[in-house]
């Protein structure tokens, strides 16, 4: 890809958006009890402060999310569970899996507040074994208690083109999931390995933080109907405009999938789930 000059590589993993585990439909009260009681051997919580120093056994600053045994490449060490500076929002966006512009409700100090959390699973763990050991943590130390709603919202549909899609299957023995993108001047390649189509769906919604894929703005999901996981990668290519920096109406996600991916974005109205927050405490620290 011409252009990637000062290539650097940025690990999203940390943020792996997949289909929300365990999903609730209608209005039911969720507790503790009614999902699975998988637990942290040890798990710290406490009020983020300004200049704390990043525990030693980190290899970042910037390490946040969990690293299970089917992770590739994290930050955070396996096993563990990581968050610097993270609202509760973001812990709940984190831990069921779900945007947070999809979170609804909630205490005034939702965003407020940032927490420092750092738990440890007893036995090596998957992802998908500690986002539920993170639910059950929100639950105990917030005493969080949600429903979910389902409402008719503007959005995408992520179907096959004509042509048929463009993708590899991934090996059903491969290697470990990744999502990672390499970033030049006016370019980006986005790099999958052995995750499913309800991931890249939630991703072009949501965007990314570091840049690399931009947010359509509206929910998008997958009808594609492909099943499994598969490897694929996807080249952006942002025309800059004089003062140096990138053309925002020179939008190059809808043809760059459509010709690379063999996908499509249609507009229309779509069913979302929202997460709803009945109620949360402040935890008290330990």
């Amino acid at each position: 890809m011409r252009g990637l000059a000062a290539r650097n590589l940025i690990c999203l993993g940390l943020l792996v958006t997949t289909s929300v585990p365990n999903p609730v439909p209608g209005r039911a009260r969720q507790s503790s009890a009614a999902t699975s009681s998988l637990t942290f051997e040890v798990a710290s919580l406490k009020v983020h402060r300004l200049g704390e120093p990043v525990p030693p056994n980190l290899t970042g600053a910037s390490a946040r999310g969990c690293s299970g045994t089917d992770v590739a490449k994290s930050l955070v060490p396996m096993g563990r569970c990581v968050f610097r500076n993270a609202g509760l929002k973001v812990l709940i966006a984190y831990a069921f899996q779900v945007q947070a512009q999809r979170i609804l409700g909630g205490p005034n100090w939702l965003d407020a507040i940032g927490y420092d959390l750092e738990a440890k699973a007893e036995e090596p763990a998957t992802l998908d074994q500690l986002y539920l050991m993170l639910q059950t943590l929100l639950r105990d130390r917030f005493q969080l208690t949600f429903h979910r709603e389902t409402k008719q919202v503007e959005g995408y549909v992520l179907v096959v083109g004509k042509n048929g899609a463009k993708l590899t299957q991934a090996a059903a023995k491969g290697p470990g999931s990744s999502f990672w993108t390499s970033i030049g001047p006016n370019t980006e390649r986005l790099t999958v390995r052995n995750r499913p189509m309800s991931e890249f769906a939630s991703r072009l919604e949501q965007g990314q933080p570091a840049r690399p894929l931009p947010s359509l703005g509206h929910p998008v999901v997958d009808r594609t109907g492909l099943k499994g996981n598969f490897d694929y990668h996807l080249d952006l290519e942002w025309t800059i405009d004089s003062n140096g920096k990138r053309d925002g109406s020179a939008f190059p996600v809808f043809a760059a999938i459509q010709e690379q991916l063999g996908l499509k974005l249609e507009s229309q109205k779509v069913p979302i789930e929202f997460f709803v927050i009945d109620s949360a405490d402040k935890p008290t620290p330990h």
